[in-house]
C-alpha cells in the first residue's frame, strides 16, 4: 500500500472544482485509489498548515499510483488546471508503514 497527501492552497475554487475534481476524480476511478478523507480546514494539532484542501488517499500498489500519477492525460491536462488554480501544490506518496524497517 501507499498513502497520497495533497496539501493545496486554492485560489480559484470554481476551476478547481469544475475542471479539476471531475476529470481527476475520473482517471481515479480507473484505479485502486481510495479516497481516506478530504478537507478544507483540517483540525491542526501543531505547526502551521497553510492550505484550504487536503486530500488523503489509500493505493494498493505503486504501480496503481503511477498509473494515475504518471498517466499521461493528468500530467498534460490536470496539473496544469491544479498548478494554475492553486499557489500551494504539496504532493506526496508515503509507502504503507513496514515495523521491520523501525527494527519491529
Amino acid at each position: 500500500d501507499g498513502y497520497f497527501i495533497a496539501q493545496l492552497k486554492v485560489e480559484d475554487m470554481e476551476a478547481f472544482q469544475t475542471e479539476y475534481v471531475p476529470g481527476t476524480a475520473a482517471l481515479l476511478g480507473e484505479t485502486s485509489a481510495l479516497v481516506l478523507a478530504v478537507s478544507p480546514a483540517p483540525m491542526i494539532g501543531e505547526g502551521t498548515w497553510d492550505s484550504n484542501w487536503t486530500v488523503l488517499m489509500r493505493f494498493e500498489t505503486q504501480d496503481d499510483f503511477d498509473a494515475f500519477y504518471k498517466d499521461g492525460t493528468y500530467q498534460e491536462t490536470f496539473v496544469p488546471i491544479r498548478t494554475r488554480a492553486a499557489s500551494i501544490n504539496n504532493v506526496v506518496l508515503l509507502p504503507a508503514f513496514d515495523p521491520a524497517v523501525f527494527g519491529g
